[in-house]
């Protein structure tokens, strides 16, 4: 049987690798990214071992290194923690608050989804619906939201009922940027972000390939393939 194939983590390989993601339940995921990372001449095809099985790959489901690898590769929140360990914007423009209770967030234009529809912020919103619908352990987290206020297309507000420092580090991790209508069934088979990856092909528990996303808006993607075996 084939080891779970899993997509790249463009957190840990910095963007810079290529197309095509599988990934393998075998061996040490970490090292074997690392190992290529930075090199100039990249393989068709990068074979990335794991230490287990994917759980899931629901962006409000995955709690492991491992399906966070697939998440954070097919998926973009609009913040990300940086290699200093602070929150930077990632999907949105700009991010700030005076006062960690309303948090004002510019998305990026011109940002679409893998079928193709745009990212606005009627997404954010339904984004953090979709998370807050979910069976997630860390609803609770979130809710210290009481509105993601659409301001325009591309703008919103975060709105908390107190002071939450630490809210954005959360976002980063747990609140990821999905389609408006988006459905439970698609997040865990087949799923769509704004991510430099994007599904090819899913088999649970035996196969999982990710395919360069051409329209990645945030930095190219170089190399033609990447595998996990």
């Amino acid at each position: 049987m084939k080891a779970n194939r899993l997509g790249m983590d463009r957190r840990t390989l910095g963007r810079g690798l290529g197309a095509v993601a599988g990934a393998s339940l075998a061996g040490p995921f970490w090292l074997s990214a690392r190992s290529v990372a930075g090199q100039d001449d990249l393989a068709e095809q990068l074979v990335i071992d794991l230490d287990g099985e994917l759980e899931s790959i629901h962006p409000s489901l995955a709690y492991s290194a491992r399906d966070w690898s697939i998440v954070h590769s097919v998926y973009d929140s609009i913040v990300m923690i940086g290699d200093d360990g602070q929150v930077v914007p990632l999907a949105a423009e700009s991010f700030s608050s005076d006062d960690a209770t309303t948090f004002n967030t510019v998305l990026r234009s011109g940002m679409t989804f893998h079928d193709g529809s745009p990212a606005t912020a009627d997404a954010l919103r339904d984004s953090w619906t979709f998370l807050m619908e979910s069976e997630s352990s860390v609803i609770g987290l979130f809710q210290v939201i009481t509105d993601v206020e659409v301001v325009g297309e591309l703008e919103a507000k975060i709105v908390c009922n107190a002071p939450s420092p630490w809210l954005p580090a959360q976002i980063a991790t747990w609140l990821m940027l999905v389609p408006s209508g988006y459905s439970e069934e698609q997040a865990i088979t087949s799923p769509i972000g704004t991510g430099p990856f994007r599904l090819d092909s899913y088999s649970a528990g035996e196969d999982l390939t990710l395919q360069r996303n051409p329209d990645y808006a945030l930095s190219a993607v170089k190399g033609e393939a990447l595998a996990e075996e």
